[in-house]
């Protein structure tokens, strides 16, 4: 006698559920960690890029600034030795495309944060004596230095968010994730 197949039995249908829920889970799991990777990414490639301005500011007359500023929907970053606005386009280093937020941030009383943006960019230089942080470092509002304490990278929600802290007094810098 031959049986007739009836369809899925109860067991198949919650084992079917139950991989449906296990590769749902994997992929929203997988989604939050690659917009972690993307800021991790974006913060490593600055701190790097820190590092060498540094070296290179101790080194080379007359010496260089790491900027670091928003052009055609990117961030980039360049080396450069006090270049025009106009000089601050897509041929530095990209750093990100528009999945994170990059900001210089004060803090104490005058405090507040200004996002990198179209006419506004962050500028990191050290002093040739001792590679301590240099007074004209900051972000810049129409050609004036306004200062911060750190720059701070984050996703667009601010769900992930690293922290460059740079010691003024030596220039050293390291990241800490918040």
């Amino acid at each position: 006698m031959k049986k007739e197949n009836l369809g899925m039995s109860f067991i198949e249908l919650i084992l079917a559920l139950a991989i449906a829920s296990i590769l749902a889970g994997a992929a929203i799991y997988s989604l939050g960690h690659s917009k972690d990777a993307n800021v991790k990414a974006c913060v490593n490639d600055i701190n790097s890029m820190m590092d060498k301005v540094r070296i290179s500011s101790m080194s080379k007359d007359p010496k260089p600034g790491l900027y670091i500023y928003w052009y055609n929907n990117a961030y980039y970053m360049k080396q450069a030795v006090n270049p025009t606005l106009s000089e601050l386009d897509d041929s530095g280093t990209l750093i990100s495309r528009d999945n994170v937020r990059i900001k210089g941030v004060v803090t104490g009383a005058s405090g507040g944060a200004w996002t990198v943006q179209n006419g506004l960019y962050l500028t990191v230089k050290f002093k040739r004596s001792n590679g301590a942080l240099d007074s004209e470092s900051g972000p810049f509002v129409n050609g004036r230095c306004i200062g911060y304490d750190y720059i701070e990278v984050s996703d667009l929600e601010g769900k992930i968010v690293y922290d460059i802290n740079i010691v003024g007094l030596t220039g050293k810098h390291y990241i800490v994730r918040k």
